[in-house]
């Protein structure tokens, strides 16, 4: 073991008793998460050292690998959406890391069924952890883009962490020849994230401490939580227009006057025909209806394909697409897909055996 892994080790037992403390001091749960996925990656990096075919055969290191990986991610995913407050923040890229960290744990724990290769599963494993990169950085940003400050600092030791994550990764598949940091990307990473890590902790505690420094952590994310809703209230730009007549405006420019047939058909064009900005009409999509404009108008063309594949026999279906609003075959077979399961003459073939039925 190397002088930069005798460092690691050292930095480690020192990480642990700092994030006790920090624990302690402001009565959190992050640093023991946090301490978690230390513990982990040690593992990792201990398992991956140039001694461990001394000590181990190839396959229990693998198995190893694959165990502390699954409990890294595990801990990692907790950590992250409690330190960054995604409920709060992005809930709906939340359940993407939770997502992505899940098939990296489950990947890993497959190393405990019957006849199950783990040298596989390391492969497995690593390749699905590469999915979690882009879907903790996206959160990262929409936190960021909350107005949460503290998570400047998340971000920086978050993004210095997975680039040195990810040169593990690529080293580990032989993507990169050896060097300086063959074998030293996870310790390097960890070490610099630590650094992030303290400072992002201290200005989340001081952010959420402000409403009463005496309460508990759980109270304080509550008290945030209600007041970073009362500030997004305030921000909308919903609050001075009649959301029940724009909804109103809306249904009867799709179900009456039948627009989304219009293959160029923009948001801009819709947000004049309801009598509003183009801001105010996505805000109303996106908060009220929680759906993008692109898939909203989509729905409706889909709506209306689907009743027309059955009242209209005798027509092909790409004529029936593009007399709905579609404007490419591609588009309009992956968007009527994705809301009906079938492809467009599955569907129809369905159908009309149905109604001869």
């Amino acid at each position: 073991m190397d002088a930069l892994h005798t460092i690691f080790f050292a930095a480690l037992a020192v990480m642990l008793a700092v994030n006790f403390l920090l624990a302690v001091r402001f009565r959190s749960i992050v640093p023991l998460l946090y301490s978690g996925a230390l513990v982990c990656v040690a593992m990792i990096v201990l398992a991956s050292s140039s001694p461990t075919p001394e000590f181990f055969t190839q396959e229990s290191r693998a198995r190893i690998i694959a165990l502390a990986g699954a409990g890294a991610a595990l801990c990692a995913v907790f950590f992250w959406d409690r330190l960054m407050l995604l409920k709060v923040h992005a809930p709906r890229a939340r359940l993407g890391v939770f997502a992505a960290g899940g098939l990296v744990f489950f990947s890993g724990a497959a190393i405990l069924l019957p006849g199950v290769s783990a040298s596989q599963v390391e492969s497995i494993q690593q390749l699905l952890s590469l999915a979690l990169f882009p879907a903790v950085a996206f959160t990262a940003i929409q936190t960021l883009r909350a107005g949460f400050r503290p998570a400047v600092y998340s971000t920086l030791g978050i993004l210095f962490f997975l680039a040195f994550g990810a040169g593990h990764v690529a080293h580990s598949r032989h993507w990169l020849p050896d060097g300086f940091f063959s074998g030293r990307f996870l310790v390097i990473g960890f070490l610099g994230d630590f650094v992030w890590f303290v400072l992002s902790l201290t200005a989340r505690a001081a952010v959420l401490g402000r409403e009463d420094p005496a309460a508990s952590e759980t109270e304080n994310i509550r008290t945030y939580q209600a007041e970073f809703a009362r500030k997004k209230y305030e921000r909308s730009k919903l609050g001075a227009i009649d959301t029940t007549g724009l909804a109103e405006r809306l249904r009867a420019c799709m179900e009456v006057d039948r627009c989304y047939c219009d293959e160029d058909l923009t948001l801009d064009q819709l947000a004049a025909m309801c009598a509003v900005t183009r801001h105010e009409l996505s805000e109303f999509l996106n908060d009220r209806l929680g759906i993008n404009f692109n898939r909203y108008i989509n729905d409706y063309r889909v709506r209306e394909v689907r009743e027309r594949l059955v009242n209209e026999p005798d027509r092909t279906i790409l004529d029936i697409a593009f007399s709905s609003g579609f404007n490419s075959k591609t588009r309009f077979n992956t968007e009527f897909k994705r809301v009906t399961t079938q492809t467009p003459s599955e569907f129809r073939q369905s159908a009309l055996r149905a109604l001869s039925g």
